[in-house]
């Protein structure tokens, strides 16, 4: 049980830290990737926003765009020194199909080749 005497002060205490942000490096790089964060948390369906989203849900906004920059600088680290490439798979799944009009202008480009080769003539193309 709080004693009387406690229950008024306990609002002098020092609150918690939750942690600090490191001010350490350089502070444009820093910039750039908190900008590139921002833009990568508004692809839709992409690993990087799940991770934002869930860090926002617990921290907030600023917080969770500092640790999203920071997890992509890591994403980035990893990338360059293994020079492999970057799919996010999630997003690949959800976003990469074609629409009509894009297979068939397709279809036509890898069309006209073979038309040609036949002895076809194409008149026109509009």
């Amino acid at each position: 049980m709080v004693s009387p005497h406690h229950q008024h002060t306990r609002h002098l205490e020092k609150p918690q830290s939750m942690g600090t942000s490191q001010r350490k490096g350089n502070r444009w790089l820093r910039r750039i990737l908190v900008q590139c964060a921002t833009v990568a948390v508004k692809a839709r369906n992409s690993q990087i926003r799940l991770f934002y989203l869930r860090i926002r849900g617990r921290r907030g906004h600023k917080i969770a765009m500092v640790a999203t920059a920071r997890k992509l600088l890591g994403i980035i680290w990893h990338l360059l020194i293994t020079g492999e490439e970057y799919i996010d798979k999630h997003y690949v799944k959800k976003t990469m199909t074609k629409s009509r009009k894009e297979t068939l202008k397709l279809a036509l480009k890898e069309a006209i080749p073979l038309l040609r080769q036949a002895e076809y003539t194409i008149i026109g193309l509009g």
